[in-house]
């Protein structure tokens, strides 16, 4: 059997989407092409905080490296975000993964990502084109301030521009929606610590040919 390059533990099936996503835009993320398998932990975020090393000692052999992303929000540990990260990077280390694996911990949440300023936002979310009107939609709602490049709770606001949204058949947040976001939104204007963590991760191991 072929050694992939990499497998990816991801708590539920909007991250599932999204790495996929993520990973065929190579080329953006300064990357070569690799061959990775996405998993989803059963028991999502508290899954992949304490049960990750167990979940993955099935791929030891057949990938190379292994990933774990998880939101903060919802793992169950009080921990700052460092914490929660080292301590599952060292449960990894002790059972087989030293030296090859990464874990990615996003705070607040996975919208955080893929909100920008972006047109490809607005279609998303219902908005067509209609790209200014959608901030200024949020803004009138105190949800998106003046001067920030994206709203303080993404979450929040996907919400309320879904709803906002001037069209016959609103748009459904689903595992697709995040997947084809993130088909299409900048990576190069996201900031996130936990992105641009992932970002270097996947460099390091994988640079280009």
């Amino acid at each position: 059997m072929d050694t992939k390059d990499l497998v990816v533990l991801v708590a539920d099936a909007d991250w599932q989407e999204v790495v996929r996503s993520l990973l065929q835009r190579w080329k953006s993320l300064g990357i070569r092409r690799i061959s990775a398998s996405v998993r989803r932990h059963p028991r999502h975020d508290p899954g992949c905080r304490i049960g990750a090393s167990q979940y993955l000692r099935p791929f030891l052999t057949s990938h190379k490296h292994a990933l774990v992303v998880f939101d903060r929000d919802g793992c169950g540990d009080p921990g700052s975000r460092t914490e929660i990260r080292d301590a599952v990077a060292t449960d990894l280390s002790a059972n087989g993964w030293r030296d090859r694996s990464g874990v990615i911990v996003i705070e607040p949440e996975l919208e955080s990502w893929l909100w920008s300023d972006s047109p490809h936002v607005a279609a998303a979310l219902g908005w067509g084109a209609k790209q200014r009107e959608l901030r200024s939609f949020l803004a009138s709602r105190a949800l998106w301030p003046s001067g920030s490049p994206k709203p303080p709770d993404p979450k929040r606001a996907a919400e309320v521009a879904i709803g906002g949204a001037q069209v016959p058949r609103k748009p459904r947040r689903s595992a697709a929606w995040f997947g084809a976001l993130a088909e299409k939104v900048s990576l190069s204007h996201c900031r996130d610590e936990a992105f641009l963590e992932m970002r270097g991760t996947l460099r390091r191991w994988f640079p280009p040919d």
